[in-house]
């Protein structure tokens, strides 16, 4: 009897203390929590730098995984934004919408923000609004993948953050374009738009002030009629030898005198207007091209099936291979399209010997070799960026692209890619079955043939 009192008293004293343990040890994990990423390149883990950098946020800042649950790299970006939630900043809210289950609350987050497609991660401070898609957050290289998200989502979020300081300047006296022109023709539309990507707009008239802007983000001149002076082309050259950032947009049939810097660029501008009569239709000019041909050029990754109209547009070439600059085509396009010389023609045709075989390239980045030299994209017509035209078709995501590209050059915090490491188990027929009889069969005989050991020996 005393025996029986003895196991039930330490039946129930091991209960309290499991019980009491269980208790405490969920008491203390609610409260702290320990993670460790095991992955081989660390792929979650943040630097030192980029906790200091999201720690010392002082604006509010809101990240929306918008993204299918069934993307690849859904679960990757969300481990993600895990780790940067635990850093406890009031100032950064996190949420995430289902495609699929939250229709609602989908189709209102797509009119908000008028999302053609989705799979993006939107982040917003206040009116600034950074879009990535999987482009900003993995990178395909050497038969190899890098996952970079944690780059682009600082970045993107200092970017939407950092107001003061950053200016795009719009080079006038030239002709040019004005930031202040609401007519068709005008860029009023573009000066809205990088406020909306968090840059602010100033005209510059160069001209009258012989000299450029100390505190520009980026250089922007758009379509310029009349010719540019010998100082002010050296002006400019200096600007990009020393850092700056450059975005052209020259239009066809104009002599700018920006043709002879661009040749110090190894770039070629030729007089002649662009067309391909392959992707319009019989009702409009061939002159007015709908390119969808990109290489991969980073400045250009977001554009993969998307249309850029170029209402005329001017050919570019790469004119010899240089030790000094890298030109790189950005938009081309098809075989059927060509440079076209005679531009008085009413029906385009071409012309062998007069006019350049396709396919032809209508826009550049340019990029030295030299980290200390800044960078230059050049588009072959302005027209597409004007109040009735920039809101046409993939034209927007075009200047994006290419704009975030350049901006990216001046990132504050740069973090290396890290390899995405995908562990398989490969087993063959005889390894499967061998794998079937000890865990099915072997392992639950084995148990049965103990428990019944134990049970005859307590009978005993």
């Amino acid at each position: 009897m005393i025996k029986q009192w003895n196991a039930s008293f330490l039946l129930l004293v091991s209960f309290i203390i499991g019980t009491t343990l269980f208790l405490l040890i969920n008491t203390v994990s609610s409260h702290f929590s320990i993670r460790s990423d095991f992955t081989q390149s660390k792929q979650y883990q943040l630097p030192e730098s980029a906790v200091t950098a999201l720690s010392q946020l002082k604006e509010p800042v809101t990240l929306t995984l918008f993204y299918h649950p069934t993307h690849p790299y859904y679960k990757k970006i969300r481990d993600l934004l895990k780790e940067i939630d635990l850093l406890k900043n009031e100032n950064l809210k996190i949420h995430l919408i289902d495609p699929d289950r939250d229709r609602a609350k989908t189709e209102l987050f797509e009119k908000k923000h008028q999302l053609a497609a989705r799979n993006k991660l939107i982040i917003q401070s206040g009116p600034c609004l950074q879009q990535l898609s999987d482009s900003d957050f993995v990178e395909e290289k050497e038969k190899a993948t890098f996952f970079k998200a944690s780059s682009s989502i600082l970045n993107a979020i200092l970017s939407v953050t950092q107001l003061e300081g950053r200016k795009v300047y719009f080079v006038t006296g030239h002709g040019e374009k004005e930031i202040d022109d609401i007519s068709e023709r005008g860029i009023a539309a573009l000066k809205i738009y990088f406020k909306k990507n968090n840059l602010m707009s100033e005209k510059w008239l160069l001209p009258s002030k012989k000299e450029l802007p100390n505190d520009a983000t980026l250089l922007a001149i758009v379509g310029p009629t009349k010719k540019f002076e010998e100082d002010e082309i050296l002006l400019l050259k200096e600007y990009v030898a020393s850092g700056g950032e450059l975005f052209l947009f020259l239009d066809p049939l104009v002599n700018t005198g920006l043709e002879s810097l661009l040749s110090e660029w190894d770039v070629y501008a030729a007089n002649q207007v662009v067309v391909d009569p392959s992707t319009g239709s019989p009702q409009i000019s061939a002159a007015n091209l709908f390119v969808s041909n990109y290489t991969e050029h980073p400045a250009i990754q977001q554009m993969k099936g998307v249309v850029t109209l170029f209402v005329v547009a001017r050919p570019f070439f790469d004119k010899e291979e240089s030790d000094v600059w890298t030109v790189s085509p950005l938009a081309i396009t098809t075989p059927n399209g060509w440079g076209e010389a005679s531009v008085t023609s009413q029906v385009y045709q071409f012309d062998r010997g007069q006019d350049t075989k396709g396919p032809v390239v209508v826009a550049v980045a340019v990029e030295s070799q030299d980290p200390v030299k800044g960078h230059v994209v050049i588009v072959g017509d302005s027209e597409f960026v004007t109040n009735s035209q920039l809101g046409n078709v993939g034209n927007q995501d075009f200047l994006t692209s290419n704009l975030r590209w350049l901006l990216a050059q001046q990132n504050w915090i740069t973090l290396p890619p890290k390899r995405i490491q995908e562990v398989q188990l490969h087993l063959n027929k005889k390894e499967m079955t061998q794998i079937f009889w000890s865990s099915v069969v072997f392992l639950p005989f084995m148990s049965l043939c103990l428990g019944t050991f134990v049970w005859s020996r307590r009978r005993v």
